[in-house]
């Protein structure tokens, strides 16, 4: 390949491509056309990043100084120092070449720990399931168990859509979220974008039915077919699943994890993942126990409101308004003549 070949001008969306992968090191070319960081948002990441400018001009912020880059100009990001983009050329492409790699020295012990590595993931719902699954396929050493208080996986994405599972939406921004930092999410989506979890769909068989609206769903157009595929991933990559169990603490012993549920406990975990969601839809089980328990570990949360819900009524004849959308900033509801 040429590393300046299908370079496009994309001023909605920067461009990533994966040139490279191994178990400590990723290489990147990353195409900007004026795009920067979010407002208040900075990296902060496990890895070094060396970047070099093979085209256009950049300026990095630092919380102390700025680096101007052009091309031919290289700098070296040490890993968890903060940094974000200020400025990417508008008139012309920027295009990075990023290397991404860990200091970590993979000797003799150091492969005996991660093949003996344990990892429970609290919450078999999307998150758990492809978190689970990402893990092991990129280290198949891994031993995780996927614990859940129902008797199945997926749950919430049975019920998704009504039944026919509204997967994602192809244009997912961070306009899109509310709340007192929306720009919170910009690490996720640049880091699993849609075309990201269209190939994770894929690599489990999953094909996709998109709409001329941007909504996603099932060519299937059934959530059945979703939690089948998943649950298959999950079973050909041997992970092991732990169902029928309400996770009720998480302790921590020495360097070693204990998972407490309502009649055993499960010991010496190396790392937990908590992805038990919220209390919506308590009659799939859901609680917010699991945010309890990460405050035990210095985590803390803002307060959770309800932002979907049902509208009850005594009207008799409510089937004939089931299930109607609109779309618009407000919407009013009348008792006969009278607004309520």
């Amino acid at each position: 390949m040429n590393i300046f070949d299908d370079i496009k001008v994309d001023k909605i969306k920067e461009e990533f491509k994966e040139i490279l992968k191994s178990e400590n090191i990723r290489i990147e070319r990353i195409v900007s056309n004026g795009q920067t960081s979010e407002d208040e948002f900075w990296y902060d990441q496990d890895e070094n990043e060396f970047v070099l400018i093979l085209d256009g001009k950049a300026i990095l912020e630092f919380e102390e100084k700025e680096v101007v880059l052009q091309k031919g100009d290289c700098f070296d990001i040490k890993a968890h120092i903060k940094h974000r983009v200020k400025y990417t050329s508008k008139d012309k492409p920027t295009i990075w070449l990023a290397v991404f790699f860990t200091n970590i020295k993979y000797n003799t012990r150091t492969k005996l720990l991660r093949k003996l590595m344990r990892i429970a993931i609290i919450g078999a719902g999307a998150a758990g399931i492809i978190a689970a699954i990402t893990a092991k396929r990129e280290n198949k050493n891994l031993q995780i168990d996927l614990i859940d208080y129902n008797n199945g996986i997926g749950k919430k994405i049975l019920a998704s859509g009504n039944g026919r599972c509204n997967i994602s939406n192809t244009d997912v921004k961070v306009e899109n979220y509310i709340g007192e930092n929306p720009s919170f999410v910009s690490y996720a989506l640049k880091q699993f974008d849609f075309k990201a979890f269209e190939k994770f769909c894929k690599s489990i068989g999953l094909l996709l039915d998109i709409k001329e609206t941007n909504k996603v769903y099932p060519l299937s157009n059934e959530a059945k077919s979703v939690v089948t595929l998943l649950e298959s991933a999950v079973q050909s990559l041997g992970i092991n699943l732990i169902l029928n169990t309400k996770v009720e603490d998480i302790k921590k012993d020495d360097d070693k994890f204990i998972v407490v549920s309502q009649d055993k406990e499960l010991k010496a975990y190396d790392k937990v993942l908590i992805s038990s969601g919220l209390a919506a839809a308590p009659q799939l089980k859901a609680t917010e126990d699991g945010m309890n328990i990460a405050c035990k570990f210095g985590h803390t949360f803002n307060m959770t409101y309800p932002s979907l819900v049902g509208l009850h009524t005594d009207f008799e004849h409510n089937n004939r308004i089931q299930g109607v959308k609109k779309r618009g900033k407000y919407i009013f509801i009348y008792r006969w003549t009278k607004r309520v």
